[in-house]
């Protein structure tokens, strides 16, 4: 029981420490009434390249933080608690990666009709916000748990998406002010990873039940573990 404590605690650290962090910046901004914005994510510049490692920090507004600060906390969570000894490349690599494929600026768009691949361009914009993040790590949760067969991981990330409805339409270009870039990017950058982390995490649910029933003691199991327990109460006593 201790260990599972500790396991919680530990899980919980990053993640409370990044939720301090961007309403620390946020709050920093309207105190003192400064813009970061300037230090976001500007694609195929060099200028822009500080964002992939800033833009995740920063936020329009509070609206905007509010709305990616619980998925981002109950994912990054996730991850901690269940791909503890990846956790911190994962995290690292879903920042970074979203961030560098945005950066590069192209997207390229398959035409079915015409069996043709066109180059969309991103928008020559400031890219903020850590819905990237979120939905890197989203993704890599819900498809690591497709390819583990973990349905607590896949309840998870489903419950969430649907609890936040926008990310399942966030992809799509169906707002100007929605870096909807970003979150294809970090959806793809999640994908990837639990491709190539398919080893770590939690274990099959089917497995995991299976074994815990093989475990069932039997009725002379039963009988045995009681004799054992009543020799040692006697021999300790």
């Amino acid at each position: 029981m201790l260990s599972e404590k500790k396991r919680l605690k530990h899980s919980l650290i990053i993640p409370i420490l990044l939720q301090v962090v961007l309403w620390l910046i946020k709050s920093y901004e309207v105190v003192f009434d400064f813009s970061l914005v300037k230090y976001g994510l500007l694609p195929q510049t060099f200028s822009g390249l500080k964002g992939i490692f800033l833009s995740p920090l920063i936020h329009a507004d509070f609206s905007h933080l509010i709305s990616n600060s619980v998925p981002l906390f109950l994912f990054s969570f996730a991850v901690f608690y269940f791909y503890r000894p990846v956790s911190y490349k994962i995290l690292i690599f879903s920042w970074l990666l979203t961030g560098v494929f945005v950066w590069i600026g192209i997207i390229p768009a398959f035409n079915i009709i015409k069996n043709h691949v066109h180059i969309i361009y991103i928008r020559e914009a400031y890219h903020v916000g850590a819905s990237g993040l979120v939905y890197s790590l989203g993704a890599f949760l819900f498809v690591s748990g497709i390819i583990r067969k973990n349905f607590q991981l896949l309840a998870l990330t489903l419950l969430v998406t649907f609890i936040f409805g926008g990310m399942i339409w966030g992809i799509l270009p169906l707002k100007v002010e929605i870096s909807w870039e970003s979150h294809l990017y970090g959806l793809i950058t999640g994908s990837i990873l639990a491709f190539y982390f398919r080893k770590y995490g939690p274990p099959d649910t089917k497995n995991e039940i299976e074994d815990d029933e093989d475990e069932i003691p039997s009725i002379d199991d039963n009988a045995e573990i009681k004799q054992e327990i009543k020799t040692d109460y006697i021999v300790l006593n």
